[in-house]
């Protein structure tokens, strides 16, 4: 079975700025660790419980490093993960939910006059990488 995200070897380049515990496994938002590409800006993941199958559902934010002001609010169903993410085409944070086969990425690109815009699509092991659809200009 192909996996689209790669896990091996993301320990070495991460610097840590807040204690970690795995995303979603207190029911509260969770600090990812934070890298010099991520530095203005990141994910959080909060678990908002699961379904009858047993997938998890979150709730994402994107926040600015160090003040916790949020910047924007989604959903997304499955596992959620901030490192080790395949594809990103140059994003510079990044956030994948996986479940059973697919899910969703977002990411966060800066464009033309320095402004990010966060963008979505859909990622199946079967078919591969959605477009990219904006969600949002900063």
């Amino acid at each position: 079975m192909k996996h689209p995200i790669l896990l091996a070897g993301i320990a070495l380049a991460v610097v840590s700025c807040a204690p970690q515990s795995p995303i979603g496994g207190d029911n509260e938002f969770t600090n990812p660790p934070v890298s010099a590409k991520r530095a203005a800006m990141e994910w959080w993941a909060k678990n908002t419980g699961e379904d009858e199958n047993g997938m998890p559902h979150n709730t994402l934010s994107l926040r600015v490093v160090g003040s916790g002001e949020s910047l924007f609010e989604t959903e997304c169903n499955g596992t959620t993960l901030v490192e080790g993410v395949q594809d990103m085409e140059d994003s510079v944070a990044t956030i994948q939910c996986w479940w059973a086969g697919g899910g969703d990425q977002f990411g966060v690109f800066i464009g033309d006059a320095e402004k990010a815009t966060i963008k979505h699509r859909t990622v199946d092991e079967e078919t591969g990488y959605g477009p990219w659809v904006d969600m949002k200009t900063l």
